[in-house]
This record gives C-alpha cells, sequence and structure tokens, in this order.
C-alpha cells in the first residue's frame, strides 16, 4: 500500500523508475493536483488502484506491468498518458484474474457487444477536459467505449486507427460529445514538426450526427502517407471530414 494521505497538504508528486509492483493501491490527498509517473514497476498479478480525487494533472509515462485502475478524479483537467497496451487491458480480462480488486466494475456483461468494451485506464480518464493518448504497442485494435464527456481537446496516436475501420477512433469520438479539437499523430512520439501535416473540416450542411458538433479543428500528422493514413482519411470521409494535405519545407517529396 502507498499511502499518501497523510500528507494534507501535499500538491505535487513525482515518481520515476519506482519499484511498486508489491503494491495493490496508491492513495493520496485531496490536496494532490499534480502526480507524474514515469517508468514505474507496477504489479504484474493485479492491478494497483489509483485514488487521487483532487488531480488536476497527470502524466502516466511508460508503465510496466498491469495497467493501473483509476479511481474517480472529478477535477481532472488535463492528462498525458503514453502506455503499452495489451489484451489484458480490456475488462473483460481485467475481471478474470484474481486479486483484481474493484476491477469489476468493468466487467462484461454477457448480453453487451464487443464494441460497448470499457478500457480500464481510460474509465478513469473520463473527466479529463484536455487528453494525450499515446500507444507504443503494434498495430493492434482496442474495441472499447469509454464516456468522456468533458473532453475538449484530444492528441492520440495511430494505435487508435487500427483496425482499417478505425473503429476505436470512432468509439472515442461518438462518446465526446463537447470535443473541439482532434490531432492524430502518426508516431509514438509527440514533435513539433511532421513532413506531412493535413488540416480537416467539416462539411456544415451534412455534418455527420457520429461526431461532436462542436469539433471544428482537425489535424493529422505524419512522415509518410501509407495505407494506415489512407484509411484514416477514408474514415474521416465516412464522417464528411475532407483533408487539406500540406507538404513542410525541408521534407522530400513522399
Amino acid at each position: 500500500l502507498l499511502d499518501f494521505s497523510s500528507c494534507p497538504v501535499l500538491e505535487d508528486l513525482e515518481m520515476e523508475d519506482c519499484n511498486v509492483w508489491d503494491s495493490r493501491r496508491m492513495t493520496c490527498p485531496s490536496s494532490l493536483k499534480r502526480l507524474i509517473m514515469e517508468g514505474m514497476e507496477l504489479p504484474t498479478e493485479s492491478r494497483m488502484r489509483i485514488c487521487a480525487p483532487g488531480l488536476v494533472s497527470l502524466r502516466l509515462l511508460g508503465p510496466r506491468g498491469r495497467t493501473p485502475v483509476l479511481e474517480s478524479m472529478p477535477e481532472l483537467l488535463a492528462a498525458h498518458v503514453v502506455v503499452d497496451w495489451d489484451s489484458e487491458d480490456t475488462c473483460d480480462s481485467c475481471s478474470q484474474r484474481e486479486g483484481d480488486e474493484g476491477a469489476e466494475q468493468f466487467a462484461d456483461d454477457d448480453n453487451i457487444s464487443q464494441d460497448t468494451k470499457k478500457c480500464v485506464l481510460l474509465g478513469g480518464l473520463s473527466e479529463a477536459t484536455d487528453l494525450i493518448l499515446i500507444s507504443e504497442d503494434s498495430r493492434k485494435g482496442l474495441e472499447m467505449v469509454s464516456h468522456i464527456f468533458k473532453l475538449k481537446t484530444l492528441l492520440l496516436n495511430d494505435y487508435w486507427c487500427y483496425p482499417a475501420d478505425c473503429r476505436p477512433l470512432g468509439c472515442i469520438l461518438e462518446h465526446a460529445p463537447v470535443l473541439e479539437k482532434l490531432t492524430v499523430l502518426f508516431s509514438c512520439e509527440v514533435e513539433d514538426n511532421y513532413k506531412v501535416e493535413m488540416e480537416g473540416r467539416l462539411d456544415r450542411t451534412e455534418r455527420s450526427v457520429a461526431i461532436s458538433h462542436h469539433l471544428k479543428i482537425i489535424k493529422v500528422k505524419c512522415e509518410v502517407v501509407d495505407e494506415g493514413v489512407y484509411n484514416l482519411l477514408k474514415f474521416m470521409g465516412a464522417l464528411n471530414i475532407y483533408v487539406n494535405v500540406e507538404l513542410m519545407k525541408n521534407s522530400k517529396a513522399i
């Protein structure tokens, strides 16, 4: 047990390369506003639950072990998450492991379709307004739905665009009703410049009901226009999003 509740005025906590593989729960005081966890060794047999109800900013970068369960963070404004997803990060797997205390809230119902699986981690990020979500995993789609009603700015990488129908991205867009800005990177690194940058615009006369009516800024950034990019553009076209392509200066023709 990691218990910081005895530090009632703690506002900032940074943990880097710490081994907490035997901790099943991390409890933080309501005073904690900013939490950074980088390169953490988390439990492998059960999921660590993180309780930080007053958190405003979260950075969870490259955790090793099982993805943690984030309890409700109603004050959360910004989150930056870089994680390797695997098959255990959907709720059906989560609920089948012994020792996953409290993870039953993500358990599947036999009557719920594959598309309605919730992601263990995204369930805890549902209050965020600004979210960066990067996976370094290979091209493997995650079918899930997470209600992120407050999300206004979303940056994610191409992991969420696989399989070819971009179903995971579609699920996120469908459940982000106030989203204003979407950026998709075909990279695992958030850089300042890419060789190709695209800007999308919505057809206001035929706006799709599957996306936020507040969505005004859509950007796609990549180094090479490959099959994955074409699939994303096809997906956007089905939502009546039209994309302009800009080849950045000092880059080679593709």
